[in-house]
């Protein structure tokens, strides 16, 4: 840089190390959370289920004449996949990379890349995953990478103030709300569902399906993020963790306090009599809207993309003449990566 050669070092972080980590992630907030709110945020994420026993690690790129120095830093989490496969049905150990950040001053340098390479190898070695995965805007850098590029549909809905005409069409339809208590009992119920989907599926002998497993650390992750910026910003963190019809269908959601976003985690739907699976469904994405209203928020979001959901949305439409539909679909981008080539025999 400007003629002086700096060597940088790659590892996982010491317990020094990642409190600049922390203050160099802060930087992608902007003016939304200052240094500390960022440290304090990460520092209680930490203590989550998901988090501990090594279930979230950071990386860093750091100046070899300074350890404390760190150029660049990302982290990578745990995530549980089901495998199926002609073999049969097995879990599979995965990982998520996420808060790929490098300090303004060291970018445009090949330093990201670098890191992101050096934490590949580890996932292939030590790391010993079936798959990795992430999320992001700029394709062409990880496919350069290794990654593989996967179309990823995101439903989002426009809390259109019309939705309050049709909730008493609804009114019947008598859905509870869901809290944390019930949270845990219903990941282990649709992990048993997704295991039975998958056993009774067809599967091509030379492909093979992933699944992530809506495991209750993974749900209640997002959940404690949400309590957290919930009591930084309104002094009050959410209690609604989503809404249920009987035992046959439910949703369950986190609160987007940045985005102003209620983003929907899963849609359950066992609903025995199939004409009224979209009233259901509509009753239960009005529980959604009816949370958002509570927190001014303005959008509510899922990537569940399946014709129940859809259906359900038409339907809403259609209750009131003359409107402007309330959905609307957008691509977003997610990568999958497998390494070394024991890992290369379960293509995706």
């Amino acid at each position: 840089m400007n003629g002086i050669k700096i060597t940088v070092l790659f590892g996982e972080t010491t317990v020094e190390q990642q409190h600049e980590c922390y203050t160099l992630a802060a930087s992608a907030w902007g003016s939304y959370l200052d240094d500390d709110e960022v440290v304090a945020k990460e520092k209680y994420l930490r203590t989550q289920s998901l988090a501990r026993d090594g279930g979230c690690r950071t990386w860093c790129l750091y100046r070899q004449d300074d350890h404390s120095q760190v150029i660049s830093t990302c982290k990578t989490f745990r995530r549980d996949f089901l495998l199926g496969s002609t073999e049969g049905v097995s879990e599979a150990k995965g990982s998520c990379i996420t808060s790929v950040f490098t300090a303004l001053l060291y970018r445009g340098h090949g330093l990201a890349s670098y890191m992101l390479q050096n934490v590949a190898q580890w996932l292939d070695g030590p790391g010993d995953v079936v798959v990795s995965m992430l999320y992001s805007g700029i394709p062409h850098f990880y496919e350069n990478l290794g990654w593989t590029t996967l179309p990823n549909t995101e439903i989002i809905l426009s809390n259109n103030p019309w939705l309050q005409d049709v909730l008493d069409i609804y009114a019947d339809l008598k859905v509870r709300s869901l809290s944390d208590a019930d949270i845990k009992e219903l990941c282990a119920q649709d992990i048993g569902l997704l295991r039975a989907d998958i056993q009774f599926t067809d599967i091509n002998p030379k492909r093979s399906r992933l699944t992530i497993l809506p495991k209750a650390n993974l749900v209640r992750y997002q959940h404690a993020f949400a309590d957290f910026m919930g009591d930084l910003l309104h002094f009050n963190a959410p209690q609604n963790r989503g809404a249920a019809y009987e035992d046959q269908a439910r949703l369950y959601w986190y609160h987007d306090f940045r985005g102003r976003c209620l983003y929907i985690q899963r849609v359950h739907n066992a609903i025995q009599e199939e004409e009224r699976g979209p009233d259901i469904i509509a009753a239960l994405l009005l529980s959604a809207f009816r949370e958002t209203k509570g927190w001014n928020f303005t959008q509510v979001a899922t990537w569940d993309t399946s014709l129940d959901v859809r259906h359900a949305l038409d339907k809403l439409v259609r209750q009131v003449s003359s409107r402007d539909p309330c959905w609307r679909a957008t691509e977003r981008k997610e990568y999958l990566y497998t390494g070394g080539a024991a890992r290369r025999q379960w293509p995706t």
